[in-house]
């Protein structure tokens, strides 16, 4: 699962909330997200490799 970085967040509450919880294997900026999914369905691998 992918989590926005707290750099690129507006308010970091939810996104730190699944990190700690261990929801979040992997954070982004939000700009590399879409294409972080676009890549990971393509090459049908896990998003948060």
């Amino acid at each position: 699962m992918i989590g926005e970085s707290e750099e690129t967040c507006v308010v970091y509450g939810m996104p730190r909330a699944a990190k700690e919880a261990g929801g979040i294997d992997r954070e982004l900026p939000l700009t590399a997200m879409a294409p972080a999914l676009v890549t990971a369905i393509v090459k049908g691998k896990n998003v948060a490799a």
